[in-house]
């Protein structure tokens, strides 16, 4: 098995299906900014593909939010379970380099799954609970007329011009 690093978007459809995306909508807007960012700003991508018989058989994205960000972000990394452990842990070699080459000085990681073999395999640490608060439901209805007449209290005041 080979790991190469890919620079043409044309591979995102090869790796596609094994993105893990709960949400269609997320997988879809994630492709579509994934291709624009290989296209438009090729070093702030990090893909790498570990390649047999011409089929993709793992990846990992990692990608770089921004020059004073002082972090490289694993954005998605697959595996199929029959490869060998091996191949996620030279992704991780090459990532770690990759980082340390554009200043960054550590790695973050979201996952939907069980973090724990991160945390034991590659020594991660948690940094933070993310929260999401859907603003498309009931929920937001009620919150929304709760504090409607706070936050257009706060906002009016806020743009009256100051007494003297």
């Amino acid at each position: 098995m080979e790991i190469i690093r890919v620079h043409s978007a044309k591979i995102v459809q090869y790796i596609e299906p094994h993105l893990t995306f709960t949400d269609p909508e997320l997988k879809e807007l994630f492709v579509e900014d994934l291709m624009q960012q290989m296209i438009s700003l090729p070093g702030s991508i990090l893909l790498l593909a570990a390649i047999e018989d011409e089929e993709v058989k793992a990846f990992v994205i990692a990608r770089d939010p921004g020059y004073r960000v002082p972090f490289a972000q694993v954005a998605q990394l697959w595996s199929d379970p029959d490869n060998p452990r091996e191949i996620v842990d030279q992704f991780f070699i090459k990532v770690i380099s990759w980082a340390l080459a554009l200043g960054k000085t550590y790695i973050r990681a979201e996952t939907s799954r069980d973090p724990a073999a991160f945390y034991r395999r590659f020594k991660f640490k948690p940094e933070l609970q993310i929260m999401r608060f859907n603003l498309d439901t009931e929920e937001f209805q009620d919150t929304l007329h709760k504090h409607s007449v706070e936050f257009l209290q706060w906002a009016t005041s806020s743009t009256q011009e100051p007494k003297t």
